[in-house]
């Protein structure tokens, strides 16, 4: 599990198992055989799985399956397959007792939930002044430790979605809007030692004028922008992370052995299991209970 950034590579953790060894050399394989594992991760918070070309930088987490001869003198196995982990941390979140509301020139903006999950729907109402499109757009913003104390290096952006434009027209009052967060959007996390992550809400507001510029045209200004803070999280509402959990800047830099790795945990094969339901037969029970 390894962080990369402007060519910087920095490992997080590593642990490796032999699930199988051959006793012997009469000891053959067949094709169909498995061999299962269980790995545990450590009550250890680490950046989510994230690919961000804008700043070169990548976190990934794999799973690499070796195989390999134990007579061969070449140092190159014999087969080597890898696969894609996608991790998340916990990040929870929370409910608002009073809901969010912002001003501009044009609408009055409210919102009741700022805290959401990836995958599901967030929504919000909106009081125009005067006949107007919106669009809804989720603005990623990175930020750089160096960044976070020079107000003259701004922050990266990157819009994730864009919602197709609504029509809203005066004297309505709390008309509703919605965009879904993509499932794959990686969560809000402020614990990272090369960059940090949070999200907006961006409603980007555009004045239905008599004029012959074209929808969009020109009409977006920074002055018809409104923003509101949103937490993307990986857990329910009510859902607390453990009090034992900790990050992975907690540990050293450089000292990688004192960081919790994940465990391989023996795979438990039941025997007395209930057979398999078939919906166009009843189950054979009486044939697995043993006399």
């Amino acid at each position: 599990m390894a962080s990369v950034i402007r060519g910087r590579h920095q490992q997080l953790f590593g642990t490796q198992l032999t699930l199988w060894e051959s006793p012997g050399e009469d000891t053959n394989t067949e094709p169909n055989d498995h061999y299962r594992f269980t790995l545990q991760m450590p009550m250890i918070q680490h950046p989510p799985s994230l690919d961000y070309g804008r700043l070169r930088y990548r976190c990934r987490f794999k799973l690499t399956a070796i195989l390999d001869h134990r007579r061969r003198s070449s140092l190159q196995p014999l087969l080597t397959a890898h696969h894609t982990v996608y991790y998340r941390p916990w990040i929870p979140t929370r409910t608002l007792k009073v809901p969010v509301i912002r001003h501009s020139k044009n609408l009055v903006v409210q919102m009741a939930q700022s805290d959401i999950v990836a995958g599901e729907r967030c929504q919000l109402q909106v009081s125009p002044s005067s006949s107007i499109k919106v669009v809804l757009e989720l603005v990623q913003i990175v930020t750089l430790p160096f960044q976070m104390n020079d107000e003259r290096i701004p922050p990266s952006e990157t819009v994730v979605v864009r919602s197709a434009p609504f029509d809203v027209v005066p004297n309505q009052t709390n008309v509703p809007l919605s965009i879904v967060i993509p499932a794959d959007t990686p969560p809000t996390y402020c614990f990272g030692r090369v960059i940090t992550l949070r999200y907006e809400l961006a409603l980007q507001v555009c004045l239905k004028k008599k004029s012959r510029v074209s929808w969009p045209g020109s009409c977006f200004a920074e002055d018809n922008q409104v923003r509101l803070p949103l937490v993307i999280g990986t857990l329910g509402h009510g859902i607390r992370v453990p009090e034992d959990m900790k990050h992975y800047t907690d540990f050293g830099s450089f000292d990688t052995s004192s960081v919790p790795v994940p465990k391989f945990l023996p795979c438990i094969e039941y025997e007395n299991t209930p057979p398999r339901y078939l919906p166009s037969t009843l189950p054979p029970y009486p044939s697995c209970i043993s006399t």
